[in-house]
């Protein structure tokens, strides 16, 4: 991936992470490796992808044999988070935010998020699968 597409993403993921509630950004892949992510990562950032990305599986196993198709978004609720995941072809993309944030709000930027990163995963012509597996760097774009 060109370095121009790694700060765009970049910059994205930053800009979803300033809205009002949201604590964490995160680009995983659908194996739970994160791909990037808003600010410093933890291990609390890689456990929340590995979980998300198995929960995201599971979610389209299920109803896999209902004929719906397969998931392309999911909001999980705890007592003191909020967690949206829409995918992003081969990726998903994750935030995180307190109880009292702005669910739609929040899932207005998540997807304008979304789209931004389609487009510059595919703006160089390469399927979003292979974009981050062709890099010689760290699963991490700085």
């Amino acid at each position: 991936m060109k370095e121009g597409a790694r700060d765009g993403i970049r910059l994205a993921l930053n800009e979803l992470a300033a809205m009002e509630s949201v604590e964490v950004v995160i680009l995983t892949s659908r194996d739970g490796l994160i791909a990037s992510s808003s600010g410093d990562m933890g291990e609390e950032d890689e456990l929340r992808a590995a979980m998300v990305a198995a929960v995201f599986g599971t979610v389209g196993r299920a109803v896999a044999p209902l004929n719906m198709g397969l998931p392309t978004d999911a909001i999980i609720e705890t007592d003191s988070h909020c967690l949206q995941i829409t995918s992003i072809d081969d990726f998903l993309l994750v935030t995180v935010t307190g109880k009292g944030a702005n669910v739609g709000l929040v899932r207005l930027g998540l997807r304008q998020t979304a789209r931004r990163i389609q487009s510059l995963l595919l703006g160089n012509g390469e399927r979003t699968e292979a974009a981050l597996a062709g890099d010689a760097a760290p699963a991490v774009m700085a």
